[in-house]
């Protein structure tokens, strides 16, 4: 988290009452844009992607941003970078900007890599020679081999955003701006981008991240700014944030509204910090976040021990019961049941669903209730811990929530004495007896 004495600082960026409207050219770009926007648009009318937006983002803050296709995210970033104009307000970036947002935006195609990673430098304010004391690092971190020597019009969009990456979070950014971009390349290379990111931040630097990887935000980000129609709709911590855009997304479009107009309303929780607390001084800040139910309900979730009763506490090594009932309004098809263990920062430390999507429950009639037990051994190292609980109805290409409750249930997992285990999870790792490698020392001759 950034500390106090950067929160006294100037912000790193500052974002004050941003609008921009856009014309509508022609019918093709008003039929496209009269799905983002209530009313009908003709050509020659004015749309509204941005709508008084305001924010800053501290020195050392990473921002998540997320929402859905067309909420004006993009055109956010392009608008922080430089590359488009506000119709009003203002934008103030202190500091070097590294900018990741269309995969290989400002390259030409008909140069080479290399001759491409010189000219972004250059736009970036380094001269010649001092990019090419950045190219060996730059080129170790692609990866892209000879094809640095070969136009980039023969890249995949892997290479390209490979070279793109490099070539930004080498110019040593103080406002680092990437959107979308983790999405592309393999998972060496994503693992790789996340530690750059890190560094970054470690150094002081900020980042702005617009992801449709909502673990992303969650695990990245210090903040997170959710945005719909071209407003923001929440900012603040991103589990909560990210939460309550789920919710949104999986809701249907009568319900919407409720759950934006309820927002409106009311104000972020305020969570105790993490610390060694028993769950009953807990349980008054724990709202478990309830999905609309969309033909099931998921009722009574609790972990149970052994004996049967309902714990709060759990002991390391102890098995344990997840259970909950559902009961279903509707006939269901291809259904399947889950559960996910979460950090108190919505980190996902592990979970399970009860069917493959090739064996779910092929039917269950309307009227049904059927009681859910998972079995598991605490394996968590001692904190404060969150269970969602879900019924899916899987298809062939994609899954629907009949019904979900995100944080159901709250549960410690108290200290043993003596315990070693460090980081989420106990793997019950121990050090076997130390043996002494005596080394023979050769004389030189």
């Amino acid at each position: 988290m950034p500390d106090n004495a950067s929160k006294n600082m100037a912000p790193a960026v500052s974002v004050q009452g941003i609008s921009k409207d856009f014309r509508v050219s022609g019918p093709e770009k008003a039929g496209f844009l009269r799905r983002f926007v209530p009313a009908p648009l003709r050509p020659g009318e004015k749309f509204r992607s941005l709508d008084n937006v305001s924010f800053d983002v501290s020195k050392g803050e990473t921002l998540g941003i997320v929402g859905r296709n067309g909420s004006g995210k993009t055109t956010l970033l392009k608008i922080i970078c430089g590359i488009m104009t506000p119709t009003q307000g203002e934008v103030r970036v202190r500091g070097r900007v590294s900018t990741l947002l269309d995969l290989g935006a400002g390259f030409d195609p008909e140069f080479t890599g290399l001759e491409n990673a010189y000219i972004n430098g250059a736009f970036m304010g380094y001269s010649r020679e001092e990019m090419a004391e950045k190219m060996p690092a730059i080129l170790d971190f692609a990866g892209i081999g000879e094809f640095i020597h070969r136009p980039v019009k023969t890249y995949s969009s892997g290479m390209y955003v490979r070279l793109a990456f490099a070539v930004a979070i080498h110019a040593d950014p103080d406002v680092l701006v990437v959107d979308e971009t983790l999405a592309v390349g393999d998972e060496s290379f994503r693992r790789k981008c996340f530690a750059r990111i890190n560094r970054i931040r470690r150094n002081g630097g900020t980042v702005i991240l617009v992801s449709h990887s909502l673990q992303n935000i969650v695990e990245l980000c210090h903040t997170a700014l959710w945005m719909e129609r071209g407003k923001i709709i929440l900012k603040g911590a991103p589990s909560f944030v990210v939460g309550e855009y789920e919710r949104f997304a999986n809701s249907s479009f009568e319900n919407q509204k409720t759950i934006l107009d309820r927002i409106a309303d009311c104000a972020e929780p305020q969570v105790p910090a993490q610390g060694d607390r028993l769950v009953e001084e807990l349980a008054g800040f724990h709202q478990p976040r309830v999905y609309e139910p969309n033909g099931a309900c998921i009722l009574n979730p609790r972990i149970i021990g052994r004996d049967g009763r309902p714990v709060g506490n759990l002991v390391i090594g102890r098995d344990y019961f997840y259970t909950y009932d559902v009961r279903f309004d509707q006939d269901a098809k291809n259904v399947r049941f889950g559960m996910m263990v979460k950090t108190q920062s919505g980190l996902e430390a592990g979970g399970a669903v009860s069917h493959g999507a090739g064996d779910a429950l092929e039917f269950v009639e309307k009227g049904a209730l059927l009681r859910l037990r998972f079995a598991f051994k605490c394996q968590l190292t001692p904190n404060v811990y969150f269970i969602n609980a879900g019924v899916q109805s899987v298809g062939d290409e994609n899954s629907v929530y009949l019904h979900r409750i995100v944080d159901a249930v709250m549960f410690r997992v108290t200290p043993l004495p003596g315990l070693l285990a460090t980081g989420i999870m106990d793997f019950g790792v121990h050090l076997n007896d130390g043996e002494r490698v005596s080394v023979k020392r050769v004389q030189k001759p």
